[in-house]
Order: structure tokens, then sequence, then C-alpha cells
């Protein structure tokens, strides 16, 4: 198989593609920068009114700051390694406070996000 051929089983999802598939919730990660080193951390998130909404790792704020106004990247996916198949979904934004003690919101507003279509048999 050629690298190319793999390029080829991916698609875009749009926005509301994105958003359908992360309404189920579950484990996503969130990267953000801690003292100017990158910083990735799982947690368990809901999708609430097309935001992310997840309990902010007591180890991920600087100092002891909230993450109230940090830049962060979420992501989420789903593989199935029977098929070979899944999806990944990314999610950009400045955190805001959601009213609840330790509880962080991110809006949903930069989201992309591809498919990955089965690989089938792989030959060399």
């Amino acid at each position: 198989m050629r690298s190319h051929d793999l390029m080829d089983r991916t698609a875009p999802l749009s926005p509301a593609e994105c958003r359908a598939l992360l309404r189920a919730g579950g484990i996503g990660r969130v990267s953000l920068s801690i003292g100017a080193l990158p910083a990735i951390f799982p947690v368990q998130y809901e999708l609430v009114d097309d935001d992310i909404v997840f309990r902010a790792p007591t180890d991920a704020a600087p100092g002891h700051g909230s993450l109230d106004g940090a830049v962060i990247a979420f992501e989420a996916d789903q593989f199935d390694a029977d098929e070979r198949a899944g999806w990944c979904v990314l999610v950009v934004g400045r955190v805001e406070q959601d009213g609840e003690p330790g509880i962080t919101r991110v809006p949903s507003e930069r989201i992309s996000g591809h498919r990955f279509d089965p690989l089938g048999n792989v030959q060399q």
C-alpha cells in the first residue's frame, strides 16, 4: 500500500457532523500550555449547548489559578479496531467559566474533524 492510499481513506466532517458525534459524551483530551510546555490531560466531557463541558484536571491550572481565558485544544475520537475505521474531532477555543466551581466550558466555534473509512486488508 502506498502512503497516499491512506490519505484517500479520510473524509472531512462538517461542524454539524462533529457536534453530532460529540453529543454522546465520553472521554476526550485537553491540550494546553503550562510554563511554555505542552500538556495533555484526559477528561470526561459532555456537549452542552454546543459547548464542550468538563471538570478541569486539578493539575492542569498553572499555580492555583483557573483555566479561565486560556486557549486550549480539545480532541475526542472513536476507533473500531475490527473495522479499522473511526472518527476524530478537534475543538479549539478560549475557556469560559461555567458558573459551577471546577467546571470548564469551551465554545465549539472552531471545530473540525475527519472520518476514517475502513482500510480492509492492507497489502504491501
